[in-house]
């Protein structure tokens, strides 16, 4: 008897020990199917991540007192961490902007249920590819320009997801595309656009479709454009605001910090103040006593530089609360029109230099204000404008310089071909011919076949003491180069851009001192603009620089409130040439170039 005991023992344990293995292994086996699906999900997207491209962002540190850091990578970097870190549950950023994501690719975004912000600037996203980003309930920021989204399904995103900023408009060159036209346009209604950036001018403003806009909507004193041979257009022509297109103009962009958007306000506020009752703002405006006159003299340039920096911040002549300024300084330059489509007025006189530049950056504004809006008193004289442009191109060095037709330089070419980009980019006519020929003229201004990412000033200066100096490349002329080469087609990731990136992230923007001044506002709002286009790490580096720098040197008090003293702390290398209204317009515009409201500030390296 006593020998069984044991068996029945062990017997009656049996069950129990079953129950409990049972209790534990059951519930250990779901965790590890769960654990093993997580990971497969974590590596799935991470595999997708890595053959897009682009770069992600997680948020980590949270809890026990530590504040949450935002640390980002390149998406490559990611799938060796598939599984071993909650990571994939705190990605709150995923940029895949230039990348050739598709619907199917946006759709293994819905793993990511933390994810607060997606670019998709340049993919191939449809309307379909947004279902995927319904259930996304951090969502709070999409870029979604120039990708294959129509602005009904941007609308329809807007309504499902209220409280998530998009940044979006209907580009002009895909007008050929077979789509539907807007419901608000088949109806004829108003298109409210949803609220901006408070103080912007953004919020609450409608824009009437074609077929029901009005002269009641004109910005009071708003007179018709000059015709091409210079009279005032009449009868019924359209007047500047008038005929816009609501899908041009009805974008929500990038939220600026709130220091940034403070001192983009206190910048259009400065300006604002100084435009003269005819529509123009000069240079020579200096509000203080005892700062020296600019040496430069134009209203037209002056002008231009003004409604870029307003358009920049997203007031066009609609808008409520600058849309009178806008229109009268857009006024200004169509009546100053010259038949051949000159926009600089022979009565101000020039030896060429100021003529050449002036009329390149008053064609930007316009065609910015064209693409911006579409609206329809533009674009004849944005066009007019533009074949100024073309017909004035040295046929042979294909560049451009101070007389039409002769000569060319780095300088004005730079600001000649922004212009042409704009232009091309709003759906105007440029001539395949004078692209080529910037594409030629780049060639001969590479300092070296060794170096072709730095670009020198005039490859066919004198030799001599006073213009030897623009055979040598330097880095405004550099950052100009690289910039009309993304224009040109060259992608970022190719060796030359990657290296002229490397290059400019080695000339930081800084003041310098006394005996080096390194302040150059030219070359920073040429480099900012490469940079952000490069994206990743060379953007990163830069905008950290670049953005305290300007707006923690704004004038905050005063009647100079909003603007940048051309001298201190130190002065801007263009700064006794053009003075206090150069440098506000180019710090402005600078700054402006990450938020995009100007149609050419969308990424062009795809």
């Amino acid at each position: 008897m006593n020998s069984t005991k044991p068996a029945t023992l062990a017997a009656g344990k049996l069950p129990w020990l079953l129950t409990l293995g049972l209790v534990v292994c059951v519930p250990l086996g779901f965790l590890l199917a769960r654990r093993w699906h997580q990971y497969e999900a974590d590596r799935e997207v991470a595999e997708q991540l890595e053959r897009l491209g682009g770069r992600v962002t997680w948020s980590s540190g949270a809890g026990d007192g530590e504040p949450a850091t935002d640390e980002s990578v390149d998406a490559e970097a990611v799938s060796p961490l598939a599984g071993t870190l909650p990571m994939f549950d705190e990605i709150v950023r995923v940029d895949l902007s230039g990348t050739n994501a598709n619907d199917a690719d946006i759709a293994g975004l819905a793993r990511l249920s933390k994810l607060r912000e997606v670019d998709l600037r340049g993919t191939q996203v449809t309307d379909e590819g947004l279902r995927a980003l319904q259930t996304l309930g951090e969502l709070r920021r999409i870029d979604l320009r120039a990708t294959r989204v129509t602005p009904e399904g941007a609308a329809i995103l807007r309504e499902l997801l209220p409280a998530v900023a998009l940044d979006f408009y209907d580009d002009p060159r895909r007008a050929a595309l077979p789509r539907a036209t807007p419901a608000f346009l088949q109806r004829g209604l108003r298109k409210t656009i949803a609220p901006g950036p408070p103080g912007s001018g953004l919020g609450s403003k409608s824009v009437r479709s074609p077929s029901s806009a009005s002269a009641s909507a004109l910005p009071e004193g708003v007179r018709p454009s000059p015709m091409s041979d210079g009279s005032a257009s009449g009868g019924d022509e359209p007047r500047v605001g008038e005929l816009m297109s609501p899908p041009a103009i009805a974008r929500q962009d990038v939220r600026p910090e709130l220091r940034t958007e403070t001192a983009i306000d206190l910048g259009v506020s400065y300006l604002s103040q100084g435009q003269l009752p005819d529509g123009r703002w000069t240079f020579a405006d200096a509000k203080s006593a005892a700062e020296p006159q600019p040496t430069v003299s134009s209203d037209t340039a002056a002008t231009a530089l003004s409604l870029l920096s307003f358009l920049g911040a997203g007031h066009h002549q609609a808008d409520e609360t600058q849309g009178p300024v806008v229109a009268s300084g857009l006024k200004y330059l169509l009546a100053n029109q010259q038949s051949d489509g000159n926009l600089f007025p022979i009565a101000e006189g020039d030896d060429g230099v100021v003529s050449a530049y002036s009329h390149a950056i008053a064609t930007l504004a316009l065609c910015e204000a064209y693409g911006m809006t579409q609206d329809a008193a533009l674009r004849e004289p944005a066009q007019r404008a533009l074949d100024y442009l073309s017909n004035s191109q040295d046929k042979k060095l294909g560049g451009w310089r101070y007389r039409p037709g002769e000569g060319a330089d780095t300088s004005v070419t730079g600001w000649v071909m922004m212009a042409l980009q704009s232009g091309r980019l709003a759906g105007l006519d440029v001539p395949d011919e004078t692209w080529s020929g910037i594409a030629r003229w780049l060639d001969q201004a590479q300092a070296s076949p060794e170096t072709p990412h730095l670009y020198v000033y005039n490859p066919q200066a004198p030799d001599t003491t006073a213009q030897r100096h623009g055979r040598q490349p330097t880095e405004s002329m550099s950052a100009v180069g690289l910039l009309l080469r993304l224009y040109s087609g060259w992608r970022r990731e190719e060796p030359a851009m990657q290296a002229g990136a490397d290059y400019l992230l080695a000339h930081p923007p800084q003041w310098g001192t006394k005996d080096d001044p390194a302040r150059d506002i030219y070359y920073w709002y040429y480099a900012t603009q490469v940079l952000l286009h490069m994206g990743g790490r060379h953007w990163d580096e830069w905008n950290s620089m670049i953005h305290p720098l300007l707006v923690d040197s704004q004038i905050k008090e005063g009647e100079l409130t909003g603007s940048w003293d051309p001298d201190r702390p130190l002065p801007d290398r263009w700064g006794p040439t053009a003075g206090r209204h150069y440098v506000t317009t180019l710090n402005l515009l600078t700054l402006q170039v990450y938020y995009r409201h100007l149609p050419l500030y969308v990424e062009t390296a795809k």
